[in-house]
């Protein structure tokens, strides 16, 4: 089961490059900068985390955000909150970003492009921390809005590209090798059955002659293959959790039940199309099984029930 993880985690996730063709964000970093300090008030009145550091410094953001959105605010005492934020949690890489954005209202340029910088540097990975008031996609926007300023700049990452690329976190990974809960090891054993179980059968059926091109065994494939697929989203969430708040405990069965659902109602509209067809002149239907048989027939060809 180990290896199969292994492999499957290297082959779904990765670095992802951030200087790979960036598209250009416009005002799109102002509006996630603004609805992420927004949300950011309501978590630290929550305490969602469960580290107590972490609420302190998701406090001390929250209490920094609060300054910079207000007129007339105290930038100081902003940049002191921050500081004391980092202070609580060193990997707090979202008060690194909110302090580049108030040297930058400063006009103190080069100090706003040293803590760009460090948020790259510091937000390498997507924690628990910035998922309590960002979301996914925003995270990343983020990222890829800040090294097109810093570039926009002057600010060369020459030599220094893996220094700022986003990495797989597994210790999430490795932490449900070791221990994993009892609901993922219910998934991840249904996962293996379905998978092995469909590899022998596929073989089987393939060494049988079965023509997969066929509505039923097609469908087979399809399923499998929608199987395989929900298997590496449950991979991906281990190691940077899915987008948009989403759980694997969710996404997943949503996503099996649409395929079984889809494919369902395909092959129904299949049925419904044939036995709704109108009848070639000489054939009637089964009054049994619905089949089409000759009209002179004393004997359904398909149930063998005489009519």
């Amino acid at each position: 089961m180990f290896p199969i993880l292994c492999c499957l985690l290297f082959l779904a996730t990765g670095n992802i490059e951030i200087d790979s063709a960036p598209p250009n964000y416009g005002d799109e970093f102002g509006s996630i900068v603004k609805k992420a300090s927004m949300r950011l008030q309501g978590a630290a009145q929550k305490r969602p985390l469960k580290l107590k550091g972490w609420n302190q410094s998701l406090s001390k953001t929250a209490k920094a955000a609060r300054i910079l959105a207000s007129k007339g605010g105290d930038y100081e005492e902003a940049i002191q909150d921050l500081e004391a934020a980092r202070a609580d949690y060193a990997g707090n890489s979202f008060s690194y970003l909110l302090e580049a954005v108030i040297r930058s209202t400063q006009g103190r340029k080069e100090e706003a492009n040293k803590m760009f910088e460090q948020f790259l540097l510091q937000s390498r990975t997507f924690t628990k921390f910035e998922e309590s008031f960002l979301h996914w996609g925003e995270f990343h926007t983020l990222r890829r809005s800040v090294y097109e300023l810093l570039r926009a700049r002057g600010v060369t990452f020459e030599g220094r590209e893996k220094d700022i690329q986003v990495v797989v976190p597994y210790q999430e990974f490795f932490k449900y090798v070791m221990s994993p809960g009892r609901e993922d090891w219910v998934m991840n054993l249904s996962f293996i059955f379905l998978i092995i179980g469909g590899g022998v059968l596929l073989i089987i059926a393939s060494l049988a002659g079965v023509d997969f091109y066929k509505s039923i065994p097609g469908n087979f494939i399809v399923m499998y293959l929608a199987v395989w697929i929900a298997y590496g989203l449950w991979i991906f969430d281990l190691a940077f959790g899915l987008p948009w708040g989403l759980s694997r405990f969710y996404a997943i069965p949503v996503f099996l039940l649409s395929c079984v659902v889809s494919l369902a109602s395909l092959e129904y509209w299949a049925y419904w199309r044939e036995h709704k067809r109108p009848l070639e002149p000489g054939y009637r239907k089964c009054s049994h099984c619905g089949a089409v048989i000759l009209e002179l027939a004393t004997e359904c060809s398909q149930c063998r029930r005489k009519l």
